[in-house]
């Protein structure tokens, strides 16, 4: 880890660039909800959750910034639902002729005008109250809460790592484990002396979008095994 004061500096330059992100995102999704703006959206306010869990506890509890991490989490919650909607549609397309697979495009598409409806409320109260500036006497021992948080994600991607490795069925630890290497991921980039195409954060990138297949295929597989079994759905 560098020296204590460029860690914060540092920091706090990327901050500001997280957050000139999210008002961008947010106002791109208000305006238009589609797949690719989701998407953008999930990326930037996950990039502003990891770097608000960085935070020390003292500034972390206080109420503006406690009141844009819950906000935060509640826009990735409404979300993930439209990006799994997606995802679904994406792969179930290329059998639009199958009447069970045209039945479920048809409720994709009611269900995600509802999802985005409840999203653009979330999405809304972010954009309302953007998040709060942040200076370097918020920052207290910054260097060392920045290197307990790398051992801390360590130690919950190696032992989610190891059971994952003993049984592949462990869908929920295989789910967790994505997330956690995507913030670990984003708390690199966070501090120049990775950077964003280090050998470390490329490696985690690979397992990401590994893991984001594995994800995607258990989300079709437990949507279609509750539908008929048309030629469409079996293929």
């Amino acid at each position: 880890m560098m020296e204590s004061s460029a860690v914060t500096v540092r920091f706090l330059a990327e901050y500001e660039n997280i957050k000139d992100r999210v008002n961008k995102s947010l106002r791109d999704y208000l305006g238009n909800p589609g797949t690719a703006q989701t998407q953008t959206l999930r990326a930037s306010v996950r990039r502003l959750d990891t770097a608000i869990r960085l935070l020390p506890k003292r500034t972390r509890d206080e109420k503006a910034i406690r009141r844009c991490h819950e906000r935060c989490r509640d826009v990735l919650r409404e979300t993930s639902r439209i990006r799994d909607i997606d995802i679904l549609k994406e792969r179930i397309l290329k059998h639009p002729a199958d009447k069970t697979v045209a039945l479920m495009l048809a409720n994709f598409q009611e269900e995600r005008e509802e999802f985005v409806d409840a999203s653009k409320k979330a999405a809304w109260k972010l954009f309302e109250h953007h998040p709060p500036k942040l200076e370097r006497r918020d920052l207290p021992r910054f260097a060392k809460r920045v290197e307990g948080a790398f051992e801390e994600m360590n130690d919950v991607i190696m032992i989610e790592l190891g059971v994952s490795l003993r049984d592949e069925a462990k869908v929920d630890e295989l789910h967790s484990l994505r997330k956690h290497c995507k913030r670990l991921r984003y708390t690199l980039e966070l501090f120049p002396t990775v950077g964003p195409d280090s050998r470390q954060t490329a490696e985690l990138r690979r397992w990401q979008d590994s893991l984001g297949e594995i994800r995607d295929c258990d989300v079709i597989l437990d949507y279609l095994s509750r539908a008929r079994p048309t030629a469409g759905v079996r293929s």
